[in-house]
């Protein structure tokens, strides 16, 4: 009996440091693969809403004609190539809102990288560090379009991780043409070439005051100074 008890024990623990090997071994060839991709051509606006990993635009998707769109990314890096088919006012505010959200560094990334920021007009888009290879599709157009870019230094080495979204309109086919990027070891501009990016913390609660008519309000002050490596700059006088 004892016997058994010792031989079950010996199969249970078998089967589990086997089971651990697969489970490791299966992660070690995920790794193997570090940039999984994501490519769809010429979907309807809401077909692509569906494929897309969010569709967090303000633009309806049924106001967008057609998309094609494909992303590679890692850990720390991403390549993103679109085109947007829509009117020339739709085009105006998905554009604003796509480079808004590359100029807004979050809060984590100003704690513990120097940042670095400015905006430029382009006339053609740059494929900078590709995460993969350059979709079939993409013929975007030279013209007069914008750039905003970021630079991310480590605080203890003498590199980062470079930012940056790209995007023109072409007006003859009503196509929008994007390309935004992450990438470390890559940069934009030498260390200190800009200003830094400026934080402003929002303002904080000090107390509770009763106001007229016992309606009570909150006051707030300005938070203590904090030590921080990032101020702004959003211009492309300095930039070529």
């Amino acid at each position: 009996m004892k016997f058994n008890r010792l031989g079950f024990g010996a199969i249970v623990l078998l089967t589990l440091t086997i089971g651990g090997c697969f489970y490791v071994g299966s992660i070690v060839v995920r790794s193997l693969d570090p940039f999984p991709v994501l490519e769809f051509v010429d979907k309807s606006g809401p077909s692509a809403s569906r494929k897309m990993y969010s569709w967090d635009f303000t633009i309806d998707p049924s106001a967008v004609r057609r998309v094609s769109m494909k992303s590679a990314s890692s850990i720390d890096s991403y390549s993103t190539w679109s085109k947007f088919e829509l009117s020339p006012s739709d085009a105006e505010t998905l554009s604003s809102e796509l480079h808004k959200r590359m100029a807004a560094i979050d809060d984590y990334l100003q704690r513990t990288k120097e940042c670095e920021q400015a905006t430029r007009t382009i006339t053609s888009i740059p494929i900078r560090a590709p995460t993969s290879e350059t979709p079939d599709w993409w013929a975007a157009p030279t013209g007069t379009g914008n750039a905003t870019e970021n630079m991310l230094w480590y605080l203890d080495a003498t590199y980062g991780v470079a930012q940056g979204c790209y995007t023109i309109y072409d007006s003859q086919t009503e196509t929008l043409w994007v390309y935004k990027y992450a990438a470390q070891h890559d940069s934009h501009w030498e260390r200190g070439a800009r200003p830094p990016y400026a934080y402003r913390p929002p303002p904080t609660p000090r107390n509770r005051d009763t106001g007229q008519n016992g309606v009570r309000t909150i006051s707030y002050v300005p938070p203590r100074a904090e030590r921080s490596a990032c101020r702004s700059e959003s211009t492309s006088k300095r930039l070529s």
